[in-house]
């Protein structure tokens, strides 16, 4: 990877942590501060990358094949429907395998399937979603 990241400076480690406690937080009470706590530090990750204007990129892009006509938390109201669970549980599922991939990426320095900064990218859009879900009234 030809980026600077956290972990080439020894910081990715603790800001691992940190995110680790973040997603713990998001999971005890999801608030605006805790998802934006999580959002800054994903960004400091890889500060030369601009993963945050990556992620609006994306976000444009990907949505439009998620949206049904649209509400753009379509997929995650079908999903919670077929499931009878939470819209929460199904946003957990969708976004946690990102942080999986960041957790692998932490100890091996290589995924499989895609980059290290997609998958930062996609974490920060689902907190985005997730942001929009708590100020929508989507989440009760």
């Amino acid at each position: 990877m030809n980026v600077r990241s956290a972990f080439a400076e020894g910081q990715g480690i603790a800001r691992l942590d940190y995110l680790e406690r973040q997603w713990a937080e998001i999971h005890k009470k999801p608030t605006l501060a805790a998802i934006r706590r999580m959002a800054r530090e994903l960004g400091r990750l890889f500060p030369d990358a601009g993963v945050l204007d990556t992620a609006a990129l994306v976000a444009k892009t990907k949505r439009a094949d998620y949206t049904n006509g649209g509400d753009k938390f379509a997929n995650f109201r079908t999903r919670a429907a077929e499931l009878k669970c939470p819209i929460f549980l199904v946003w957990s599922v969708y976004a946690g395998k990102h942080l999986d991939a960041l957790r692998t990426w932490s100890s091996t320095r290589k995924l499989e399937s895609e980059p290290v900064l997609g998958r930062v990218v996609d974490l920060l859009n689902y907190l985005d979603l997730l942001e929009g879900m708590i100020m929508t009234g989507v989440m009760k």
